[in-house]
C-alpha cells in the first residue's frame, strides 16, 4: 500500500531530476548561443574583409584613370 509521504518523496525526486533537465538545457543553449556568436563574428569579417578589398580595388582604378588623362 502506497502511503502519502512516498508520494511526497517521488514527488521531490521528480521535481529534482526536472530541474536539472532545465539547468542542463540552459547550458546547451549558452553554448549554442556562443557558436552562433562566433559564426556570426566571422561572417561580418568575412564581409567586411570583402568589402575592403573592394574598396582598395575601386580606389585603384580611379586613380590609375585620373593619372591616365
Amino acid at each position: 500500500m502506497i502511503n502519502w509521504n512516498d508520494i511526497q518523496v517521488e514527488q521531490e525526486i521528480a521535481q529534482e531530476r526536472y530541474r536539472m533537465i532545465l539547468e542542463e538545457r540552459k547550458q546547451a543553449q549558452s553554448q549554442r548561443g556562443i557558436s552562433t556568436r562566433n559564426r556570426e563574428a566571422g561572417a561580418i569579417a568575412r564581409l567586411r574583409n570583402w568589402l575592403g578589398a573592394g574598396m582598395i580595388n575601386l580606389g585603384c582604378q580611379v586613380k590609375v584613370t585620373c593619372e591616365a588623362v
